[in-house]
């Protein structure tokens, strides 16, 4: 039993306790919410503890009384992990209180409550303490509102009791006092709490952790406790008491933005090129810049922030106003600007730059900086100077040359050409098949093969290639040849079409050719970038597909390697040491580098570099990115996509970028993205789901992207998505993971770019292909292929096909006489007169140069088909006015129907174009439709031609000779070679065999060649034997003078032979001046002539004689025709002519020669008129080269004509 003294030591101590601790919890409260930010220092300065229990005696005795009172609060034992207190069962002293202390604690229950359990919610104040300002009961609901709990801990004990509130946080029972549970704390962090605690009460400090809980639901919360010890009169600590609040909001939110800045700093940190944010006006002083300024000015970012430089100071002087004035506008405007300017560096270097930039506004509207991004195009600006110099030299080249055009069906492997536009030296047929690769150099094939199997592959997507051709005399010529690849809708390959040029003169031309067509090679396609991952060694650990493709290797060839053993010798010796100082200073870098493929190809790529930092600072891993430029340096496309890379800015990008979680939800979209998107608001797409904003045609494609990019892989695709507007447009997407430093994929980027133009683009070129640039109308191609489909509809509806070809006569002479644009301009004309002429369900094309052509469908198509051609010749031939004077057109026109006088497509132009032939060859002018004789005309044709290309040779071509004499005294004064040939069965032919050889270039200029070298080889004979043969002549076609050189090649043959040109005359007709034109056969006569060759202008009379013939060329004889001199003796008027030509040649001092004289009475006429020269029969006919010296030996020795 205790006395009333003992009971009253009791008493006292409790009531000390009492007002401590409401003092302390008064404190505590102020210092939470009224104190805002005072230091730790300052609160213990203005809140002095003091201590609750004041002597030994006093501490047991109130242990004493607490250990009788268990409905307020009960000993725990401590468990070893701090947090896992539990009531204790053992070591309770027990006491027998007398009644009346019995009462006394009863009496004071409200108050012992707090003083036992530090403060959850007083009660009463003791009659003993002086009430405060703020009452114990306000402090208490002031906390419980903020939602701040009160704990205290008895280190000693191991007693543990919270407040309500505390309670409340945990997700347990709101009971004002709580004692003897568990302390829900995470596991992970009992061990840093105790610590902590332990620390506080070592030293008498403050705590202050934050750590986190488990809830009653088992979720987990971040908590923050303050507290400190409770000091004793001995200046010992038992209690630790504080408060604890929820901060689990507070924690996620610092995370998130944490993990936002890191991701921009990442983005930021790898742009190609100069970021920064300056000052509205000149100098431009920057408020932030960063690294990559000093690799493009040499200057390190800190000369720019502290002010020692301004980026005015870099800009070249002459280029100063414009950007001033530029970006005043901006910043008026409240636009964005786009400048291209020179900087002068450290190196003193002028440069190019390109800057993309912004103004950047307050909420109320005030300019506050600029932002933007400055790139390096310095080489791209050269590159387009060149460019520039180079296509306008191509332009010149591409009209001095002649290509073959070709067009290949895949399916068929059948290769048409135009032989309108062909090259006959290449000797190439309008339609082949296997037959094109069997000409290519046997040493060129494999790699020909090779790269048309890479186009049909889709590798790439022109064919371009410089290879060995065989030509028909056996040589082979060096040729460029060019396709481009046509797909179905299925993206199937079914055709080729392209060019090829004989190139063995023009290597140069070629070369330069060559190269503009690699640099246009580009399809408006992007490739994905490739990545590694490399560890501190510079051992690869990661590698990704693109980079494979990059390097020609696969993965496991690369994985454990050094990215150096795959780097060009150069770029070791002198840029990776700088890349390992950029490394050792953890800063991220970019450069242009060079890697070796697998095949000895060296691969240029645009790298950026950064680094994975540890906790403790150290480079765990490298990541680089490496993007394929190797075309871009020899391409002109490359340029615009080297420009949308150094623009890659966030803000400033022309992509769509999008930051999308693992569920496919929107989680960010730049505001580029959302403009091109056509909304407000980033708000109207953020949360989701990124398939949704899809087409329903696209979701699956979407949808197979996104569990791509979930499972680690980058995936490229491109398909139709509107705006929000509605306005069309095709995107190219690319999607790939983002991965966290444990390498999982935490989200997925995805860059959607707008191809809309590309397609237009594409549609345009598709329209191209098929139409012609000068009239508009449907090309040859577009023809052939309608001409294909109304013969398959007339097959299957019983309907006719007509088709009428139109050759425009004489149309040369308006180039010749006009100029070409006078011809173009009736082109155009005529093209309209067509369109108005035909019914809309009718179709006109031009084929090409001055030809056009209609296809009419129909029943009546075929009995209306003269009717509509008469039709069409009176609406053309009405006159053109151009530039003040009249240009009357004249056409000749060919028809053909189907099935009437064709069974297939090709048949029926075929035979229209018969049709159209022989009514030039009867005479220009009118319409001719075809018929059955028509076509043995041109088998007859094609007969001659091809006897022509069997059977004439070297061996075959024999020259006969026949001699011209002098009419007065009979002497031979020269000879005339006659072609003649000899066929294996058939024996010595006439030229008239193959007549139309010498229509035809290719074999017109062979027999030419193969007859000059004989005769020469015979004059040079008659030279060394002494025979006197006087001058011999050879007769040129007019199609031996479609090629510039006709000249060259023959006075290389007679420099070769070594016979003087002065004993060579040359023939030619009137028609060469016609069928050729005045250019080529021009120069060729002047070039002979002055060499000291004669010129002779055989059949005078005929044709299309003109005296400005022999005024505008080096006319040295006149060969009066022989129809004049067979009808001289009977007809005055064909005296008279021949009497008129014989004075014009006196009065022009040039010689006439009379051909076909075969009896005495014409030798007689020929003297009358004062005829000189002759030859025929009458002299004697035409006779082989061996029986020439007898004829000579037998007449008196000749004289050289005058």
């Amino acid at each position: 039993m205790l006395g009333r003294k003992a009971t009253g030591r009791i008493r006292l101590s409790l009531s000390r306790y009492y007002r401590t601790l409401k003092r302390r919890t008064l404190q505590r409260c102020c210092r939470c919410c009224c104190s805002g930010g005072a230091s730790p220092r300052s609160r213990r300065a203005n809140y002095p503890m003091e201590t609750a229990v004041t002597s030994h005696e006093h501490r047991r005795d109130l242990a004493s009384a607490a250990s009788s009172y268990p409905s307020r609060s009960t000993l725990l034992a401590r468990d070893p992990q701090l947090g896992r207190f539990t009531p204790s069962r053992e070591g309770i002293p027990s006491l027998s209180l007398s009644n009346e202390l019995t009462r006394e604690i009863s009496n004071m229950s409200s108050v012992l409550s707090v003083a036992t359990i530090w403060g959850g919610g007083v009660a009463a104040a003791d009659a003993e303490v002086e009430a405060p300002i703020l009452s114990p009961a306000f402090l208490s609901s002031a906390l419980s509102g903020a939602g701040v709990g009160t704990w205290q801990v008895d280190m000693r004990s191991g007693l543990l009791a919270w407040d309500a509130t505390t309670s409340i946080i945990f997700g347990l029972d709101p009971v004002a006092i709580t004692c003897g549970a568990v302390l829900p704390v995470h596991p992970e962090d009992q061990a840093l709490l105790r610590d902590r605690l332990k620390e506080s009460l070592r030293s008498t400090g403050g705590l202050d952790v934050i750590f986190r809980g488990l809830r009653a639901d088992g979720s987990v919360i971040w908590l923050h406790a303050l507290g400190r010890p409770l000091l004793e009169l001995s200046g010992q600590s038992r209690y630790i008491a504080g408060t604890l609040a929820d901060v689990t909001e507070r924690r996620q939110a610092a995370d998130a933005l944490l993990e936002s800045e890191r991701q921009l700093r990442s983005v930021f940190d790898n742009l190609p090129g100069v970021a920064y944010r300056c000052e509205l006006t000149p100098p431009w002083q920057m408020d932030f810049i960063n690294e990559a300024v000093s690799e493009l000015t040499g200057y390190e970012p800190e000369e720019f922030l502290s002010g020692r430089l301004s980026w005015e100071s870099l800009v070249e002087p002459e280029d100063r106003p414009l950007i001033t004035e530029k970006v005043a506008q901006a910043v008026s405007a409240g636009s964005s600007f786009e400048l291209r300017y020179r900087i002068r560096g450290k190196s003193e270097e002028a440069r190019w730059v390109h800057e993309r930039g912004a103004v950047v506004y307050s909420a109320a509207g005030d300019p506050l900086f600029l932002e933007g991004i400055i790139g390096d195009i310095h080489d791209q600006v050269a590159a387009e100077k060149k460019v520039e110099e180079t296509e306008g030299r191509l332009r010149f080249v591409a009209k001095a040359t002649q290509d073959t055009i070709w067009d290949w069906d895949l399916a068929a492997d059948e290769v048409r050409r135009d032989a309108g536009l062909t090259s006959s030296d290449l000797a190439m047929a309008k339609s082949e098949k296997g037959s094109w690769l069997d000409r290519v150099h046997p040493d060129d094939l494999a790699r020909v093969t090779a790269e048309l199997q890479r186009v049909v592959a889709g590798e790439a997507d022109r064919f371009v290639s410089e290879y060995r051709f065989l030509k028909p005399d056996g040589s082979y010529a060096d040729v460029l040849d060019r396709g481009y690849l046509i797909r179905d809708d299925r993206r199937q390959p079914t055709r080729m079409v392209g060019a090829m040029l004989d190139n063995t003169e023009r290597n140069a031309s070629v070369r330069a050719l060559r190269d503009r067509e690699a640099r246009l090679q580009k399809v408006f396609g992007q490739a994905l970038v490739g990545i590694i991952e490399t560890d501190p060694d510079g051992l690869i650990r990661l590698v990704n597909p693109k980079f494979c493709e990059i390097l020609g290797r696969r993965s496991s060839e690369l994985k454990g390697r050094s990215i150096a053993e795959f780097t060009h010798v150069d770029e070791v010796t002198w840029k990776l040491p700088l890349s390992r100082r950029k490394a050792a200073a953890k800063k991220p870098f970019q450069k242009e580098m060079r890697y070796v493929r697998a095949d000895g190809e060296v691969v240029w790529c645009n790298v950026s570099v950064s680094f994975v930092i540890s906790d403790t600072g150290e480079v765990e891993s490298s990541i680089i990115l490496a993007e394929d430029i190797t075309a871009k340096k020899a391409t002109t496309a490359a340029l615009r996509e080297s420009e949308m890379l150094y623009q890659s800015v966030l803000e400033a990008s022309a992509d769509c970028i999008k930051i999308i979680d693992l569920k496919g939800r929107l989680q960010f979209i730049n505001m580029p993205g959302v403009r091109a998107l056509e909304l407000d608001n980033p708000d109207e797409l953020t949360g989701r789901h990124w398939g949704e904003l899809w087409p329903p045609r696209c979701r699956d494609m979407i949808k197979a992207a996104l569990a791509s990019a979930r499972e680690g892989e980058s995936v490229r695709v491109d398909g139709y998505c509107p705006t929000a507007r509605g306005t069309a447009k095709w995107w190219d997407v690319s999607v790939t993971p983002m991965r966290n430093d444990a390498g999982d994929v935490i989200r997925i980027l995805a860059i959607s770019r707008d191809i809309t133009t590309q397609r237009q683009t594409s549609d345009q070129l598709r329209w191209t292909s098929e139409h012609d640039s000068l009239t508009e109308l449907p090309n040859r191609r577009a023809f052939e292929a309608r001409l294909q489909t109304a013969a398959i509809r007339a097959m299957e509806c019983g309907d006719d096909v007509a088709l009428l070809l139109i050759d425009l006569d004489h149309f040369k002479h308006v180039n010749d006489a006009l100029g070409h644009a006078a011809g173009d301009h009736l082109l155009r004309v005529l093209a309209q007169r067509l369109r108005g002429i035909v019914r809309a369900s009718d179709f006109v094309a031009r084929l090409g140069g001055d030809e056009f052509a209609i296809i009419i469908e129909g029943a009546d198509a075929g009995s209306n088909l003269l009717a509509t051609g008469q039709s069409i010749l009176e609406r053309l031939r009405k006159p053109v006015r151009f530039e003040g004077r009249l240009i009357s057109p004249a056409a000749s026109v060919g028809g053909a129907v189907f099935p009437a006088d064709a069974t297939t497509a090709n048949e029926l132009f075929k035979n229209a174009d018969i049709a159209l032939y022989a009514l030039k060859e009867s005479g220009r002018g009118g319409l001719q439709r075809f018929h059955g004789q028509m076509r043995e005309q041109a088998q007859l044709i094609s007969s001659q031609l091809s006897l022509a290309r069997a059977s004439i040779s070297e061996r075959s071509v024999e020259p006969y000779y026949q001699p011209k004499v002098e009419l007065a005294t009979g002497r031979i004064v020269g000879l005339e070679a006659l072609l003649r040939w000899r066929h294996p069965s058939r024996g010595m032919q006439l030229p008239s065999t193959v007549a139309e050889a010498f229509n035809d270039y290719e074999l017109a200029s062979k027999i030419g060649d193969l007859m000059q070298r004989r005769v020469l080889r015979d004059l040079r004979g008659w030279l060394d034997q002494k025979i006197p043969v006087g001058f011999v002549a050879v007769n040129a076609s007019p199609a031996e003078f479609m090629r510039d050189d006709f000249a060259d090649r023959l006075l290389l043959k007679i420099d070769e032979f070594g016979v003087p040109p002065g004993m060579v005359e040359v023939e030619v007709t009137e028609h060469v001046f016609y069928e050729r034109g005045p250019d080529y056969v021009g120069r060729a006569l002047q070039q002979l002539n002055a060499a000291g060759l004669r010129i002779a202008l055989d059949d005078f009379g005929t044709g299309y004689s003109s005296l400005s013939h022999i005024r505008d060329y080096p006319v040295d004889v006149l060969k009066i025709d022989r129809s004049f001199v067979a009808r001289m003796t009977h007809d005055a008027e064909a005296r008279a002519i021949v009497s008129a030509v014989v004075k014009l040649a006196e009065s022009l001092k040039i010689d006439v020669v009379a051909e076909g004289v075969e009896t005495e009475d014409q030798r007689e006429a020929l003297l009358q008129e004062n005829c000189r020269f002759a030859q025929g029969y009458y002299f004697g006919r035409a006779m082989e080269a061996g029986e020439v010296s007898r004829l000579i030996a037998a007449v008196p020795q000749p004289r050289r004509v005058a």
